[in-house]
C-alpha cells in the first residue's frame, strides 16, 4: 500500500508540474496478481477455483483470467477460461471484477463436460468472483475516479 501511495503521489505531482488535467494511476500486473493470489483459490458449491493467471486485454478493454476448476461433488475437474469487466465499486473504493464471459470450460476427465456440469461450474464462478478486489485504491487517494483503463501490463485508473 505505501508503494500505490507513493506513486500516486508521484503522479499527482507530475501532473500538477506538467499542466495536465487529469490524474492517474498505473497499477502494474504483478501488484493486481498479488492483490488476486490473496484472495483466491476458494470455493463455493462444491466448485474450487486456483491456478489463477492473469492476462490484460487493452483492445476489448478486459482482464482474462484462467486457471483450473476442481469439483467432489461434480467428481470432475478441468481448466477455463473468463473474460472479466473491471467495476468500480465506490462505497468500498475496490476495483472489482464484474460481468464475466466463459470463453473456455472444459474437464480433464471426460471429452465433453455435461450440461448440468457446466451450468454449476458457471454458477459457482459468480458466487467465487462476486466479491473477488482487483485492487483496493488507499484511504488517501479517494474515492472518485471517472474510468479504468486496461493497459498491456497494467491498468490506469483515471480521476
Amino acid at each position: 500500500m505505501k508503494l500505490s501511495f507513493f506513486a500516486f503521489v508521484l503522479f499527482l505531482q507530475m501532473g500538477l508540474l506538467s499542466g495536465a488535467h487529469a490524474i492517474s494511476l498505473r497499477v502494474p500486473l504483478s501488484m493486481i496478481e498479488s492483490e488476486v493470489a490473496q484472495q483466491l483459490p476458494k470455493e463455493k458449491l462444491s466448485v474450487k477455483i486456483d491456478r489463477i493467471q492473469i492476462k490484460l486485454n487493452p483492445s476489448i478493454q478486459k482482464m482474462q483470467l484462467c486457471g483450473r476448476w476442481t469439483s467432489k461433488l461434480l467428481k470432475g475437474k478441468g481448466d477455463f477460461c473468463l473474460d472479466t469487466q473491471l467495476t468500480w465499486n465506490m462505497n468500498l473504493g475496490a476495483i472489482e471484477i464484474g460481468q464475466f464471459q466463459v470463453i473456455k470450460l472444459c474437464s480433464s476427465d471426460v471429452a465433453e463436460i455435461s450440461t448440468k456440469a457446466a451450468s454449476t461450474v458457471r454458477h459457482a464462478f459468480q458466487l467465487l468472483l462476486n466479491d473477488v478486489h482487483v485492487y483496493q485504491v488507499p484511504d488517501l487517494i479517494g474515492k472518485k475516479i471517472s474510468r479504468i483503463q486496461v493497459q498491456e501490463n497494467s491498468f490506469k485508473i483515471l480521476f
